[in-house]
Order: structure tokens, then C-alpha cells, then sequence
């Protein structure tokens, strides 16, 4: 899996390519990407916390 970092990263390369559509169609694909990024990283993010609650040893 990607990094929560790279895909913080790429949903802002996403943003960056938004702001530079030639029209509105390309804007809201892009924008829609980013927010897809986000999507994916916060998911990751709960995923590597989950992970590592796992990993703790339990108490008796």
C-alpha cells in the first residue's frame, strides 16, 4: 500500500492540475481525484492505527 504521505501528495498534484483546466469538466475530474486521494490516505491512516493497537501485547 501507498504511504498516507504520497497520497496526501498526489491529491494535492490533483488540486494543482484543477486550478490549471482548460474548463470546468477537466476542474471537477481533477478536484474529484484529489478528494479520492484523501479518501484513500485517511483510510490508510485508520488502517495503520488499527495495526498497530493489534501489535500491542494484551494484559492479563
Amino acid at each position: 500500500m501507498l504511504p498516507v504521505k504520497e497520497c496526501r501528495e498526489f491529491a494535492e498534484q490533483c488540486r494543482v492540475m484543477a486550478r490549471s483546466a482548460r474548463n470546468i469538466v477537466q476542474r471537477s475530474q481533477f478536484l474529484r481525484l484529489a478528494d479520492q486521494w484523501e479518501t484513500i490516505a485517511k483510510m490508510r491512516q485508520k488502517v495503520l492505527k488499527l495495526k498497530r493497537i493489534a501489535k500491542r501485547p494484551r494484559s492479563k
